[in-house]
């Protein structure tokens, strides 16, 4: 891995940008979470008027943003990871390896190396995946990912049973498939799931902020 110098006077910047990405991911994830919630939105009332104003008139399901979300949350991990080498070593690693990053900032915290893992083999969603994602993207593109064999979105009856569409369907032959045998998407992308990810980008937006600051006064 290529070694590049830590500017000490970026240090702000460093830790900054790193917990505005985290803070973007947390400030999304509980949108999510509420656009997710059992319990209904009463029609004009502050949350309603509030979710309205920030969500605005997106017309795809919400379930989709859980992507960005963890897209943003790992690139945090990953800024901050450098900035706390950085602080410590006066060199990063100019890698995207959250698991080569973690190793190189000298973390020792088990529940925050465990929760950086987590999230480098993307196990929110992927539970069984074992390739790490070493240039950080899983969740960057459509495909060439292991969620390219995870139905996440899947087409169910009304029984709840999974379809699957002929091979090779674009959108629009999808869309009319699903309208000609009355399917419907059901996604498994479900609250449970997003309050986890909400633990998750709090224990380390605390933590990693103590680690780092700790640092910084050696």
């Amino acid at each position: 891995m290529v070694k590049e110098s830590f500017k000490k006077e970026r240090e702000y910047e460093w830790l900054v940008i790193s917990q505005s990405y985290f803070q973007g991911a947390l400030m999304n994830a509980r949108i999510l979470r509420e656009k997710l919630s059992n319990f209904a939105i009463t029609e004009d009332s502050p949350l309603d008027f509030c979710l309205k104003k920030i969500y605005g008139n997106y017309p795809q399901d919400c379930e989709y943003l859980i992507f960005p979300i963890i897209f943003n949350f790992k690139h945090g991990i990953e800024i901050y990871l450098k900035a706390i080498a950085g602080m410590e070593n006066s060199e990063f690693y100019r890698d995207h390896d959250l698991l080569k990053l973690l190793e190189n900032a000298g973390i020792k915290d088990e529940e925050r190396k465990r929760i950086i893992k987590k999230y480098a083999f993307s196990h929110l969603l992927l539970p069984r995946n074992k390739k790490c994602d070493t240039k950080n993207e899983f969740e960057r593109y459509p495909q060439g990912s292991p969620y390219d064999d995870l139905w996440l979105f899947p087409a169910v009856n009304n029984s709840g049973q999974i379809k699957s569409a002929p091979e090779n369907t674009g959108f629009e032959d999808y869309i009319k498939w699903m309208q000609e045998n009355n399917l419907e998407i059901k996604s498994i992308i479900t609250q449970e799931k997003v309050d986890e990810l909400i633990e998750d980008i709090e224990f380390l937006v605390l933590g990693l902020r103590k680690t780092s600051f700790g640092v910084s006064q050696k």
